[in-house]
């Protein structure tokens, strides 16, 4: 990644009993706990940059806490977002 591509990252600030912790695991994705969302994609030539910056975005929903955020395919010419987006719902201390 360039730096100048677009992209969307969520990371974790977690405070248990008045412990502060930005490496503990939030994210269960799959089989991997992470403790940080992130999708990034190449911009294409006629893509508009602040467009596919907001299909990026990670969204959080408060009243259902969940979170959706993009799916991103790689291919041989860099990240390409599919149109899709993936929920995770918060239960059990992590966003499964």
């Amino acid at each position: 990644m360039s730096g100048t591509e677009p992209y969307s990252v969520s990371h974790t600030l977690v405070i248990d009993h008045s412990e502060f912790s930005i490496n503990k695991p939030l994210f269960k994705l799959g089989k991997w706990s992470k403790n940080q969302l992130f999708a990034s994609a190449t911009l294409k030539e006629d893509q508009s940059k602040e467009k596919l910056t907001a299909q990026l975005a990670i969204i959080y929903n408060a009243q259902d806490k969940t979170i959706s955020y993009p799916e991103v395919s790689e291919t041989k010419n860099g990240s390409i977002f599919n149109g899709k987006r993936n929920v995770l719902t918060f239960r059990g201390g992590m966003f499964k």
